[in-house]
């Protein structure tokens, strides 16, 4: 599908990119949109679907989707997710901001989207939000003395995950800073302005390893431009969850299937009985998020 423009009678500022791979199972794709539907977001919002290996299988949703008036970019499978978010923002313009996530991503807490722009509104310093934050306040020299296992080799030379990232900012002219923190690629909240000015996300090879390295890049060469990167909220996941993380940011690791189907299963029955108690607040900015109009609800 060719590129397209954001349906301006919705006063939607922000595109939500979803990546997916074809190769996996649509079942938490779809009940990352089912939430999607349900939790209300706070703004409105366009949303775009980008599959990798959608030009050999295509991706097709159900129509009782409809509602969220999906878009969906079928393409190659490179670059896993960040190939799909780069693909997704530069064929759709027209949108200040753009959400990035994951199709295993949870939508945990009304107001999902409103806490990303009314930060960034608020606080034009900042350049990147996401839900966690790696490696704080650590320096590249204490990162290397922690990482030690080997993941790949430049000619006879074997380099753990920390050489690997910075070889590749050498060869590729990043500047890597004094420290070594950055937004993991899970979920990202950005601008239009951030996202030309650093030339979207970097492609540095075929490899997991390659792709670690340009998700630090891009917080990275961001903050190499003036500006910061934070969490959206002091508590990990506070508004999106993902299948893999814990809430308080450590990583489950893939385990066995029911340790995953289970933990899906806790956010939707959490989520549910939210909605079932009346729990949901009122969007409280529906039709626009206003960075006016929020002069005096600064965020906690």
């Amino acid at each position: 599908m060719s590129a397209f423009q954001p349906e301006t009678e919705s006063g939607s500022r922000t595109c939500v990119v979803v990546s997916y791979w074809a190769g996996l199972p649509v079942d938490s794709l779809h009940k990352l949109l089912y939430r999607m539907r349900k939790i209300e977001s706070g703004c409105p919002f366009d949303l775009l679907i980008v599959c990798n290996g959608g030009d050999q299988r295509p991706l097709t949703l159900p129509r009782r989707l409809d509602a969220l008036k999906p878009r969906i970019l079928n393409r190659e499978n490179t670059n896993y997710n960040l190939g799909a978010w780069d693909h997704g923002w530069r064929n759709a313009p027209g949108y200040d901001y753009y959400l990035f996530i994951q199709d295993d991503c949870l939508i945990k807490e009304p107001d999902w989207l409103y806490g990303f722009e009314s930060r960034m509104d608020l606080d034009p310093g900042l350049g990147l939000l996401g839900e966690i934050e790696r490696s704080s306040g650590m320096t590249w020299d204490y990162v290397g003395r922690m990482t030690t296992k080997p993941c790949g080799h430049v000619g006879d030379e074997w380099l753990d995950i920390n050489q690997h990232i910075l070889a590749k900012f050498r060869s590729h002219g990043i500047p890597r800073g004094k420290l070594a923190n950055h937004i993991p690629s899970i979920i990202l909240f950005t601008s239009r302005n951030v996202l030309e000015k650093v030339g979207g996300f970097r492609y540095f090879g075929p490899s997991k390893e390659d792709a670690i390295a340009a998700e630090v890049a891009f917080s990275r060469e961001i903050e190499a431009l003036g500006y910061r990167i934070s969490k959206v909220s002091d508590i990990p996941f506070h508004f999106i969850g993902h299948a893999e993380w814990r809430p308080n940011g450590a990583v489950f690791g893939r385990g066995p299937a029911w340790r995953i189907a289970l933990r899906e299963a806790y956010w939707k029955l959490k989520g549910e009985l939210k909605l079932l108690l009346g729990m949901r607040r009122k969007p409280r900015r529906l039709m626009r998020c206003s960075p006016v109009a929020l002069a005096d609800e600064l965020p906690c």
